[in-house]
């Protein structure tokens, strides 16, 4: 019997009108094909689907809860996992994903002559925690809090890159939770030579413009490295019906206002830079929150983004801060960072 793969492959050399070729002829005519085409495509899917499902599967098998929340999803769904790894493919990928190298010649012939039923747990118990994963998983968070130290917007300097590099090291090293880093990095204060999170907030500076364009660029961040939505960058300049419907299908459905309720969490936060040294010329950001002062407005024309104009007069342009996914948190009377941290984190 053919694999549910053999069967998509001729069915798009069929497609395509070559039995010897195993792509479509020209991928042009896939991106801009009429309707009558894209139904054919449709056809495709559905056959293959179909083959899919018709082949047996072994329930798969769940170790904690995330299993239970993920296969539960798809067997709700109707989308048959593939199938279980074998010992060397196991090794390779959790080799790859904890420690960021694939195995030795020597450590896959060991794993795989290794007749104990819970080798996989056991590897999985001595990676995590090991230098390798250590060293692996700072520099994942160094490349996703962009970690370094001259950048387009902003120049940390090698002192603010380091102190933000030990600090996500010794978090790691420690085991520090997820959301405990989170909530440290978003409402971290002090300067940025001393105290490494504090380089987060910092680096969401956008220089020449006003000030608004670096509460949209510290909320842009937000969304993106926090909670691994891109849309909220587009959702600053404009709303989403009409820009993001082909891109984004939740983008598509909010508003301008809403994100922008997000950059107000930030306008309290005051950013003062200081010179350290001429020679070499070095300077630090001392990062302060006002639990008063400082406020997201709508009155500027200029800057990176499209002009920012509430409508309503001088003194109805405040935008208060608004978390936009799951809660109607604001900073009233309370630090706003902190308020935000709260709604990231899920704590309130």
């Amino acid at each position: 019997m053919k694999t549910w793969w053999q069967a998509a492959i001729i069915s798009l050399q069929v497609l395509a009108g070559s039995a010897d070729c195993t792509y479509l002829k020209n991928p042009d005519e896939f991106l801009h094909r009429p309707e009558q085409r894209w139904q054919e495509l449709s056809k495709v899917t559905a056959h293959v689907a179909s083959f899919q499902q018709t082949q047996d599967s072994a329930p798969m098998p769940r170790n904690n809860f995330i299993d239970d929340y993920i296969f539960g999803r798809m067997e709700r769904d109707g989308i048959r996992p593939a199938p279980i790894s074998d010992d060397s493919e196991f090794l390779r990928r959790i080799d790859l994903d904890l420690m960021g190298r694939i195995p030795s010649a020597d450590r896959v012939r060991s794993f795989i002559d290794d007749p104990n039923p819970s080798k996989r747990e056991l590897l999985i118990d001595s990676l995590i925690g090991s230098p390798e994963f250590i060293d692996k998983w700072t520099m994942f968070f160094g490349d996703l809090f962009k970690n370094d130290g001259p950048s387009s917007n902003v120049n940390r300097y090698l002192p603010g890159r380091d102190a933000f590099y030990a600090y996500l090291k010794d978090s790691i090293a420690a085991n520090k939770p997820y959301d405990r880093m989170a909530r440290e990095i978003i409402t971290a204060n002090g300067d940025t030579f001393q105290n490494g999170p504090v380089n987060w907030v910092v680096g969401g500076t956008v220089p020449m413009g006003p000030v608004q364009d670096t509460y949209d660029g510290q909320a842009a961040n937000l969304a993106q490295m926090f909670l691994g939505i891109n849309a909220v960058d587009c959702l600053l300049c404009h709303d989403g019906p009409h820009h993001l419907d082909n891109v984004n299908l939740w983008g598509k459905q909010q508003k301008r206002a809403d994100m922008q309720g997000l950059a107000a969490f930030f306008a309290r936060t005051q950013m003062a830079r200081e010179t350290v040294t001429q020679d070499p010329f070095q300077a630090q950001f001392k990062v302060t929150e006002d639990l008063y002062l400082g406020e997201c407005r709508m009155n500027k024309k200029t800057g990176n983004r499209t002009p920012r104009e509430s409508g309503f007069g001088e003194d109805l342009n405040v935008v208060d801060p608004r978390y936009p996914f799951f809660t109607d948190s604001n900073g009233a009377g309370k630090y706003r960072r902190e308020v935000l941290a709260n709604s990231v984190t899920g704590e309130c």
